[in-house]
């Protein structure tokens, strides 16, 4: 297999409760074996101790369905972060609603 798709763990679930989850398991944030961690936060945006997790990962891809909370969350994430690449999808052509897709690389 080329693309390593065994090393893939898929986990659907409340931001808040798995960021909790995970910290309560790792003692040192270099025992977590993630590269990449993918977010799409609700509309008002992630929380604090999610936001704190997320500025440990080299990369992550971001989902926002709300510009401003994007924004309000990009704050925080450029301190440790920089955006790589950031687009928009129109996933719901009939509703003025846009999402945001960012890719932050750790700086």
């Amino acid at each position: 297999n080329n693309c390593n798709l065994d090393r893939i763990t898929f986990v659907t679930a409340d931001a808040q409760k798995f960021c909790k989850r995970i910290l309560r398991r790792a003692t040192r944030y270099s025992q977590l074996d993630f590269d990449i961690i993918l977010v799409d936060p609700p509309r008002r945006g992630t929380d604090r101790n999610t936001l704190d997790l997320l500025k440990h990962f080299p990369h992550i891809l971001y989902i926002s369905c709300n510009p401003l909370a994007l924004q309000s969350d990009m704050q925080e994430l450029i301190n440790t972060h920089e955006v790589l690449d950031f687009a928009f999808l129109d996933a719901f052509p009939s509703t003025p609603h846009l999402e945001c897709l960012v890719h932050f690389t750790l700086r």
